[in-house]
């Protein structure tokens, strides 16, 4: 069988590190023989990412808008929810944050406020902490790049299947929605018209009741 010789490497894992769906990978020797992965966020991935969090900016400079500002966040939370599962992703992140933050204070300093959030509201506490400075643009505090921490990635469990009955009651639980999803979906549907204080509070509320009903608390 022919393979690419641009796509395929044969790579040393101890000694350095290959790249794989923009994460790099490696191994370290512990204790007692052990070896453990680190993984980071890929160069490639990490210049991409710059650039587009700074063309964002500019977006926002140019047109300082509520949805514009909640595109932004949206950006955010999604490289965060996909590279948290690399072990040193705090560290690539701050590098990330502090090549940013000059585009960030420049462009925004005349626009909102920099500084430590003062009563932001729930669906930011939810996800972030209160402790990192971040730039509040039209009411909307921007979601801080540095705050990302390693998530633990667990393997796929075998007694997930279709042929068990315990099988199928752990693959129906890991496929309801979460309150996570749905305010995404939410916020991909944003409009022009739509009021910043109504969006706020419906956020805070959907957030506050784990996206469950009032009335019949069902999801």
């Amino acid at each position: 069988m022919s393979i690419s010789d641009e796509k395929s490497s044969i790579t040393n894992l101890r000694k350095r590190y290959t790249e794989f769906l923009g994460f790099e990978l490696k191994v370290e020797k512990r204790k007692k023989s052990r070896y453990v992965n680190i993984s980071r966020v890929s160069k490639k991935s990490k210049k991409r990412i710059k650039k587009e969090v700074r063309e964002k900016i500019k977006t926002l400079r140019r047109c300082t808008r509520t949805t514009n500002a909640l595109r932004f966040n949206l950006y955010v939370l999604g490289i965060h929810n996909y590279y948290q599962k690399a072990t040193r992703v705090n560290l690539d992140f701050k590098e990330i944050h502090y090549s940013c933050l000059f585009t960030l204070y420049n462009r925004l300093k005349h626009l909102g406020e920099y500084g430590i959030p003062r009563s932001p509201p729930s669906t930011y506490k939810n996800r972030y902490k209160t402790t990192y400075k971040t730039m509040k643009i039209v009411d909307v505090y921007l979601y801080p790049l540095a705050d990302v921490r390693w998530k633990l990635t667990r393997c796929f469990s075998q007694g997930i299947n279709n042929y068990t009955e315990n099988g199928r009651k752990e693959r129906h639980r890991c496929l309801k929605p979460t309150v996570l999803n749905e305010l995404y979906k939410m916020s991909i549907g944003l409009t022009k018209e739509q009021n910043l204080e109504l969006l706020d509070n419906k956020y805070s509320r959907y957030s506050m009741q784990n996206g469950k009903c009032a009335v019949t608390k069902l999801f």
